[in-house]
């Protein structure tokens, strides 16, 4: 055991005087810190593996150059990988339309991801939500590639005693008027008809409406 434990140091040894890392996933990371791409490749194909939490963090990081390189090089599925980090509970895309970077969010939507994912919230209203995004570039662009809100979203939003809840109802109304027809016709009756039933349920006695509904 004593033998083959000092065998295995002088390994080590050899390896380093050498230039040679006994770890592949160690050089990988330290490509990967210093965006060095060329470095990266050399680390996978002595073996590294690229793992979902590197990927989130460069989307919250806001590091596409580095994002691409870890979809392009990670496992098949790397996009439908979850985390749960700052309140949130998704996938890559649902931290992408978090995090604020529209040219992140297209690459992942043009590379696959899933735009309604089984998620506590969904990227578009996360993008609506976006604070600065006042033209809704990238909840258009999500929107018109076929994103939707989810219940979670729905929820949020007519949460009267909830800050974020009466701040995503006047955004989502917002953004409601910049959808283009027919689209925006058909919401904007839909949204007018669910506040006139809540409305009149509350009449009755038969729900609490928020109040900033009611104005």
């Amino acid at each position: 055991m004593k033998k083959l434990l000092l065998t295995s140091i002088a390994t080590l040894a050899v390896l380093s005087t050498i230039g040679i890392s006994a770890s592949p996933n160690r050089d990988l990371q330290i490509a990967l810190r210093k965006n060095d791409f060329k470095a990266a490749k050399a680390a996978l194909k002595k073996g590294a593996t690229i793992h979902s939490a590197v990927l989130f963090r460069a989307i919250m990081e806001k590091n596409l150059p580095k994002v691409k390189f870890l979809v392009n090089h990670g496992e098949p599925d790397i996009l439908e990988s979850r985390m749960t980090a700052e309140g949130l509970d998704g996938t890559p895309l649902l931290f992408a339309a978090e995090f604020g970077n529209p040219a992140i969010v297209q690459f992942l939507v043009n590379e696959g991801a899933d735009l309604n994912p089984n998620a506590n919230f969904s990227p578009l209203g996360r993008a609506i939500l976006r604070r600065g995004a006042k033209k809704f570039y990238m909840a258009k662009f999500l929107y018109n590639k076929g994103a939707r809100l989810n219940q979670n979203d729905k929820t949020l939003m007519h949460q009267a005693n909830h800050q974020q809840g009466r701040r995503f109802y006047r955004r989502w109304k917002q953004f409601i008027k910049t959808i283009d027809t027919p689209e925006r016709k058909r919401f904007a009756r839909k949204s007018i008809t669910e506040e006139k039933g809540l409305k009149i349920k509350h009449q009755k006695g038969e729900v609490t409406v928020p109040g900033f509904l009611r104005k």
